[in-house]
């Protein structure tokens, strides 16, 4: 009898750890569309009709070049949107967002033997991630970064042929998933490496070791010629896709181009912000204040995710990802998690009881969000021109417009088939990837009234759409050649303007 009720609470335990993690998600998923996904969409189309072309096939601007840098994600969101619209792209990001949490609790749990401080730890990670879990490719990568430094750490400690050929299969997929952050794969083998290295160096120079702290844990590799080989097929992984060489060469043409200037996401991250004091506070008490032990190539994953999330503010992502797991992976080394409960609780109550409570608590909870879900606009529309787009289509030649269109919103008309002068897709407009074209310095100058008459008459624009009430609003206001022709009085505003005798 009390081995089938230690049955039942075993089962009922995971049931509540589960249901905990889908009611986190739940509650913190954010409830907004980005705008990449109209890109996405559209690009995952053209693939199947123009195949990897390296063209682009949005903008009237001819001859821009696409590199397609996320390619499988596009097919996989067009079939999604094709088969069950926008509300279908949502549940694909809330079940990755929860898939991120499990995997996160699976992991910790392997390592601690602890589910209650795994359970925290998987929690505290989807709450520092909860602002990147949006409908982008990045919903995918996190996960397969995250499974990346968990099958390198346990290929170093002791090789397995299957953990190889997963890490190789984790690689691929990145490249090939979202190619531009494939390099952060070599990145995180680095500190294996190095600590590789350093072994080799005190096993031949015994007196190196004096120099180094204490603190710092180098270990050896279970199998050093296996283990090289197989970074090494990793590191030629990268050729596993139809971009290239771009894996290799994207990441480094893109930093400091043009687009780092004026998008938040891309320019330098800032220090000063709630989760990330909160993670430099975790850092300081567990390496300093309870003076911990730390594998090397542990100190070096947490000083270089550091230092790659402080490059740009959409980096410091994996900053949140990564680094709570690493410092619990100290803890536990330091500490013997597995023996600490919390078991006051039971002396006053059945433990049954706390359990069957709790899971009638998060059904409650989940219906409760589920009627919140069903009046949400998936498809966000009140946030881009839907009228506008409507107009054009009906009462222009909108296949042979030049048509300027914001940075925020241009991917919205991409998505409705009309040609646009620019979207978020950066790399298509910088000199970086396009042969010298600058179209993101031309796209600044228009917000500038000494320099956007120059960049109209360049570009040549038949009808233009812009935010109501911002710079370039005003000037063509102002302006006797351009006449408005419809405004959009919604959450945000928008405005169209035409050329007159158009």
């Amino acid at each position: 009898m009390k081995k089938y009720k230690n049955k039942i609470i075993t089962i009922l335990s995971y049931i509540l750890i589960l249901l905990i993690i889908v009611s986190f998600g739940i509650y913190f998923i954010p409830k907004i569309t980005q705008n990449d996904i109209f890109f996405d969409i559209r690009t995952g189309r053209d693939i199947l009709k123009f195949g990897i072309d390296f063209k682009d096939h949005f903008s009237f601007i001819p001859n821009l070049i696409y590199i397609y840098h996320h390619y499988l994600f596009d097919i996989i969101v067009y079939f999604i949107h094709k088969y069950f619209n926008m509300r279908g792209i949502f549940v694909l990001t809330l079940s990755m967002y929860i898939l991120l949490g499990l995997v996160i609790y699976k992991v910790n749990v392997k390592n601690s033997k602890n589910s209650f401080f795994s359970l925290l730890i998987s929690l505290l990670t989807m709450w520092f991630m909860k602002d990147y879990y949006t409908d982008r490719v990045q919903i995918i990568s996190y996960i397969l970064f995250f499974l990346e430094i968990y099958n390198l750490e346990k290929l170093y400690i002791k090789f397995n042929i299957k953990t190889g050929v997963v890490l190789i299969i984790l690689s691929t997929l990145i490249a090939n998933f979202h190619m531009p952050l494939w390099i952060l794969t070599i990145i995180l083998i680095l500190p294996y490496l190095f600590e590789h290295l350093m072994y080799l160096m005190i096993k031949k120079l015994p007196k190196i070791k004096k120099i180094i702290s204490s603190k710092i844990v180098i270990e050896k590799v279970s199998d050093s010629k296996k283990f090289m080989i197989t970074i090494l097929i990793i590191i030629f992984t990268g050729l596993l896709t139809p971009l290239k060489l771009y894996p290799y060469t994207f990441f480094t043409n893109a930093l400091g181009n043009s687009s780092y200037n004026f998008i938040y996401e891309l320019s330098l991250f800032s220090l000063f912000n709630i989760p990330c004091l909160l993670i430099l506070a975790i850092i300081f008490i567990v390496l300093v204040i309870l003076n911990s032990k730390i594998k090397l190539r542990d100190l070096g994953l947490i000083t270089g995710i550091f230092i790659f999330g402080l490059m740009a503010g959409r980096n410091f992502a994996f900053v949140y990802l990564l680094i709570p797991t690493l410092l619990f992976k100290v803890l536990t080394e330091n500490y013997n998690l597995q023996n600490i409960r919390f078991n006051f609780i039971w002396r006053y109550l059945n433990q049954m009881v706390i359990y069957v409570s709790l899971i009638s608590l998060l059904i409650i909870t989940l219906n409760y969000q589920y009627n919140n879900f069903k009046y949400f606009d998936y498809g966000m529309n009140e946030n881009y021109p839907n009228e506008i787009a409507d107009y054009l289509i009906k009462n222009t030649d909108y296949k042979n417009i030049k048509l300027y269109t914001g940075f925020e919103y241009g991917s919205y008309f991409a998505y409705r088939d009309i040609p646009i002068f620019i979207d978020s897709r950066t790399e298509v407009y910088v000199k970086e990837f396009n042969g010298g074209y600058d179209i993101i310095s031309d796209y600044l100058k228009v917000f500038n009234y000494y320099s956007y008459e120059e960049i109209l008459k360049k570009y040549n624009f038949d009808y233009l759409i812009v935010y109501k009430n911002d710079s370039l609003d005003v000037f063509l206001e102002l302006n006797e050649n351009y006449e408005k022709v419809l405004e959009e009085n919604d959450d945000i505003g928008y405005v169209l303007y035409k050329l007159k005798n158009v």
